[in-house]
């Protein structure tokens, strides 16, 4: 599976088929894992991720591989084997920061990752994030469109639920837009103080609520009780298609007649043509959708309560 490297070799690149789509799929075993970060091949057929050689050696090889393994089974994945390389030293967590640069996602937001110059022009807004595996870097489609569909429906809003907030992103977002109050919610701690971190770093900790918990659980975790509880004018989710179609029946009783819905994470095609179906059957109606690459992200508007 792998090359042989030498004792005094400290980084590794391990390819990954599949470009991308593999960094979607495996960016939380690839944290796991303990990847300082990933690139796309020049070619985009694989996925080059970094690790230092004792985190590959003690504890990202053999999940790495049974994760790709798996997905290839499934047909998610090109086949084509797991390899690793010795790689000269260097920081590779700040060159694949520059190798992002500053990213706009829609017409005003623009995401800056540390140690990245940039300077704004008349009307950006700035969101200075540390870049995650795969959400949330403003590499990823499905950030770029979250963030382009939102960004003219939460100046207004009082209320935002961000469903799966992995770093924040979306949070910060809404809040900088001019969202009064945002609640983010995440079942990985990690995210959560990922979020809280960001949303502190951008001066929004009053108005952006990090809570821990299950998105799929009725009722939502940290939300007060239902006849206590104001509906929700922008609704967010850049997860997956699975539990959005799990939770869409219960997340659209949180909505009020005017309420918008973001959802992505969605493959274009099928996976598209169901969320679509999924959501009018609850009562909503398409306002507007975008795709990028294989990826599909739709804005949906609720007609009443």
């Amino acid at each position: 599976m792998s090359e042989s490297v030498k004792s005094d070799t400290i980084w590794l690149k391990a390819r990954i088929p599949g470009g991308m789509l593999a960094g979607e799929l495996l960016a939380s075993t690839l944290e796991e894992s303990g990847a300082a970060g990933w690139i796309v091949s020049p070619d985009e057929n694989d996925l080059w991720t970094f690790f230092r050689v004792a985190h590959y050696r003690e504890q990202g090889e053999t999940r790495l591989a049974h994760a790709v393994r798996l997905l290839q089974q499934d047909g998610l994945l090109p086949a084509g084997p797991l390899r690793s390389e010795p790689v000269e030293e260097a920081d590779w967590v700040a060159r694949w920061r520059m190798r992002l640069g500053a990213i706009r996602c829609g017409k005003r937001f623009v995401i800056v990752p540390p140690g990245v110059e940039y300077a704004p022009e008349a009307g950006d807004r700035v969101i200075a994030i540390e870049p995650r595996m795969a959400f949330g870097t403003g590499e990823h489609p499905t950030t770029r469109m979250a963030l382009a569909l939102l960004e003219d429906h939460a100046e207004d809003a009082n209320h935002v639920l961000d469903l799966g907030c992995g770093n924040g992103v979306l949070a910060v977002g809404a809040a900088l837009a001019g969202a009064k109050q945002v609640t983010a919610i995440d079942n990985e701690p990690e995210s959560g103080i990922e979020t809280a971190d960001n949303a502190r770093q951008h001066g929004l900790e009053d108005r952006i609520a990090v809570v821990e918990g299950d998105v799929l659980h009725v009722p939502l975790p940290g939300l007060p009780a239902k006849q206590d509880m104001p509906a929700f004018d922008l609704i967010l989710g850049n997860i997956l298609l699975q539990p959005i179609l799990s939770g869409l029946p219960y997340w659209s009783t949180l909505a009020d007649t005017g309420t918008r819905a973001v959802f992505t994470g969605v493959l274009d095609g099928k996976e598209a043509e169901t969320l679509r179906n999924a959501a009018v059957a609850e009562g909503w109606e398409l306002e507007h959708s975008l795709r990028e690459g294989d990826w599909y992200a739709a804005r949906f508007y609720r007609p009443f309560a």
